[in-house]
């Protein structure tokens, strides 16, 4: 099964991301809790918790960042994740508080989780 982060950007349907407050807690536990399994080749590799899947921005590839920042370039893409998720669960929050969640379930459900359902039904 495909698991989904915590955000009004993915396809995820879990509980309720309808406050800041109910979406923070969700978004921890998947980045530092949830252990997921990747496949390559057909073959699942050893679990690992979310955020150990992110890559650091290497100074070999960028020249223009400093050693310190390749250290914490893993912590900065969960800062600067986490900020971006924030900002668009309070914004929908404030733009349509008891609307938006059932806008985006429908969105999902015909873009992405049906999505090869509804073209066979075209075709």
């Amino acid at each position: 099964s495909k698991c989904t982060r915590p955000s009004a950007i993915s396809p995820f349907q879990g509980r309720s991301i309808g406050s800041v407050e109910l979406w923070w807690p969700q978004w921890r536990h998947f980045i530092f809790d949830l252990e997921v399994k990747i496949f390559e080749d057909g073959k699942a590799i050893v679990p690992q918790q979310v955020y150990q899947l992110l890559s650091p921005i290497l100074r070999s590839k960028y020249p223009a960042i400093t050693s310190e920042e390749q250290e914490i370039s893993v912590l900065l893409q969960l800062l600067c994740l986490a900020i971006l998720d924030a900002i668009f669960v309070f914004i929908l929050n404030s733009a349509g508080p008891n609307s938006w969640e059932a806008v985006k379930a429908t969105l999902c459900d015909s873009l992405i989780i049906n999505k090869s359902n509804k073209t066979c039904e075209i075709i």
